[in-house]
């Protein structure tokens, strides 16, 4: 289990450990406002974003939480706010206050939608 803090560092748990907490990262500089795992067959690698707007793409198997991609994403106007894998595909989603983006799992964009003041009125 990946946990991730309002101060922008991840917490590994296995609950099947005595001491449940495995590692701590600091991996990023504002809040961890999304968690992506276990993308399609890719076990072992996950996919963080924080409110400034940070992708990183981790692999346990490279040690602790180790970051093998970083993107910026969202702009310091429309901050990161929400992250959501597809239940079926090696996909996710990121929004902030205008944007959606869909991504796959290895940070190449796929497409995305900008709201405007007349989007679905």
């Amino acid at each position: 289990m990946v946990l991730g803090t309002r101060q922008g560092g991840l917490r590994f748990y296995d609950l099947r450990t005595p001491d449940k907490v495995v590692c701590e990262s600091q991996a990023h500089g504002a809040s961890v406002v999304g968690i992506v795992c276990g993308l399609g067959d890719h076990h072992g690698r996950f996919v963080t974003g924080s409110a400034d707007g940070e992708l990183k793409f981790h692999d346990l198997r490279k040690g602790e939480f180790g970051i093998h991609k970083r993107l910026e994403v969202h702009d310091s106007h429309h901050k990161l706010q929400l992250m959501q894998d597809h239940p079926n595909a090696a996909l996710f989603a990121t929004a902030s206050s205008n944007v959606v983006s869909v991504w796959d799992c290895e940070g190449t964009k796929l497409g995305s939608n900008r709201f405007t003041s007349t989007f679905l009125s």
